[in-house]
């Protein structure tokens, strides 16, 4: 598996805070990508939503290796 991207994923809200992004992440991108553990790197950026302590928290319990983002393993 090569250089994969899964997404976009879009929000109708106009302001998405980290428990919109954790229920985006639980409903949509988690089952996605389930299937392709452990060889999947999950990135993210360093908005205020992804660096929640509840979607971090989620994004480790998620992801066996390491993931990439403001507050994780791999800033």
């Amino acid at each position: 598996m090569k250089d994969m991207i899964i997404g976009p994923f879009f929000f109708i809200e106009l302001t998405v805070t980290g428990l919109t992004y954790l229920g985006m992440l639980e409903q949509y991108a988690f089952p996605q990508i389930a299937h392709k553990q452990p060889d999947i790197t999950f990135q993210q950026d360093g908005v205020p939503p992804h660096w929640s302590n509840i979607v971090r928290i989620a994004i480790n319990n998620a992801f066996p290796n390491p993931w990439i983002g403001r507050g994780g393993p791999i800033a």
